[in-house]
C-alpha cells in the first residue's frame, strides 16, 4: 500500500536541550555570492524541483541566500505549523483550550497516523497538538483543524501576507481529492484505504489549487522569522509553548548544528510517482543571532527505487547548508 506523508527518515525520539552559546555576529564583509556558490550546488544537483531560503540575522546585520524561493511547491505536513499557531492564538482569546476532549474513531481517522491510527476514544487537544507536530499524525491534525476551523487558518495566512501558501480543508479531504473525489468531498477512512490499493492512483497531481498543501520558501521564512520572535502572540507563555512544540521532532538532531537550538516542522509525501520533502523552521545560535530556513524538493520517480537515496541526499544538503551559514556567522567565511 502506498504510504502518505511517510517519515522514513524521522525517528520518534524527543530532542534533548542544546548546550551553552557563544556570541557570534554576522560580518558585513560576508559575500553572499560566496555563500551561494557553496550552497546552490547542494540542491541544483538533486532531481526534480528544489527551493531553499536561509535568512540569518545578528546584531543588526543580516544575510540571505535564496534559490527559487518564490516558487510554491508541495510542502506536505509542514503546513501544520500554521494550524498550531492559530490554535495558540485562539487559546489566548479563550476560544479553545488544551484540556478540550476530542473524540477519535473511524469517522475522523486518517491515513498515516502513527499515534492515533489504531486508537478509539478521547484525547486532549494538547496531546493532539503534540502528536500533530512531533509525529505528524494526520488524525490529530484533522481533529485540531476541525476545532479551530480551516477558514481561521486561511484567514491567518492571508492576514500575515503569505501569498504562495495553500492549505486543504482537511488531510482526509486532500487525500480524497487527489484520489479522484470531487472538490470538498471526504471519502472517509475506509474508502480512502480501498482507493489507495488501486493500480491507477493517483488520479490528480498533489500540486493543485483545490485541495493541497503548498508553500514557497519565502513564505516559510517570512513566517518563522516573525513567529519565533513572538510577533503573532500576545503572551510570552504562548511563545514559549510554540517553541517547545517545535523542538519535539527528533529529526532536528540530524541537521541542526550541535551548539544551536533548532525548531522545525517537516513534511513529505510518497505517492508514486510523486514525491516531496520539506524542512522549515529556525535556528537560534545565540540570544540575538538567528537563522530562519526553508528547504523543499518535489520530484517524480516511476519506480520509487531512488526515494531513500534522494531523501538522504536532501537531508545531507540541508545539514551542509546550515553548517556553511554557521561558519559564515562565526568565522566570516
Amino acid at each position: 500500500m502506498v504510504k502518505w506523508f511517510r517519515r522514513d527518515f524521522i525517528s520518534i525520539l524527543t530532542l534533548a536541550s542544546a548546550g551553552t552559546f557563544f556570541t557570534p555576529m554576522i560580518s558585513k564583509a560576508i559575500n553572499s555570492d560566496d555563500l551561494e556558490a557553496k550552497i546552490f550546488p547542494l540542491f541544483t544537483n538533486l532531481p526534480g524541483k528544489s527551493t531553499m531560503k536561509i535568512k540569518a540575522v545578528s546584531q543588526g546585520n543580516s544575510m540571505d541566500v535564496s534559490l527559487n524561493s518564490d516558487i510554491p511547491l508541495f510542502c506536505g505536513s509542514s503546513f501544520k505549523v500554521f494550524v498550531l499557531t492559530v490554535f495558540l492564538r485562539q487559546m489566548e482569546e479563550g476560544k479553545v483550550n488544551f484540556d478540550e476532549e476530542l473524540v477519535i474513531n473511524d469517522d475522523v481517522r486518517v491515513l498515516s497516523s502513527p499515534v492515533f491510527g489504531g486508537v478509539s476514544g478521547k484525547t486532549t487537544a494538547l496531546i493532539a497538538l503534540e502528536a500533530m507536530m512531533m509525529h505528524s499524525d494526520n488524525t490529530a491534525t484533522d481533529l485540531i483543524m476541525a476545532y479551530v476551523t480551516p477558514q481561521a487558518v486561511r484567514e491567518f495566512i492571508a492576514e500575515i501576507g503569505l501569498t504562495n501558501t495553500l492549505i486543504p480543508d482537511s488531510i482526509s479531504v486532500m487525500f480524497s481529492y487527489v484520489l479522484g473525489a470531487k472538490n470538498g468531498e471526504d471519502w472517509g477512512w475506509e474508502k480512502i484505504n480501498q482507493e489507495m490499493n488501486s493500480p491507477n492512483l493517483p488520479a490528480r497531481s498533489i500540486i493543485n489549487q483545490e485541495q493541497s498543501s503548498i508553500a514557497s520558501s519565502t513564505d516559510f521564512v517570512n513566517f518563522y522569522s516573525r513567529a519565533l520572535q513572538g510577533e503573532f502572540f500576545k503572551q510570552e507563555e504562548t511563545l514559549t509553548e510554540f517553541k517547545r512544540i517545535l523542538r519535539l521532532p527528533a529529526i532536528l538532531d540530524k541537521f541542526i548544528p550541535s551548539e544551536a537550538i533548532g525548531y522545525v516542522k517537516g513534511g513529505s509525501i510518497d505517492l508514486q510517482p510523486q514525491y516531496a520533502l520539506c524542512l522549515a523552521g529556525g535556528v537560534n545560535f545565540s540570544a540575538d543571532t538567528w537563522a530562519y530556513y526553508s528547504f523543499m524538493i518535489n520530484w517524480e520517480d516511476s519506480t520509487g527505487k531512488e526515494t531513500a537515496n534522494i531523501s538522504g541526499n536532501f537531508l545531507n544538503s540541508v545539514k551542509a547548508s546550515l553548517k556553511i551559514i554557521e561558519n559564515a556567522i562565526y568565522n566570516g567565511r
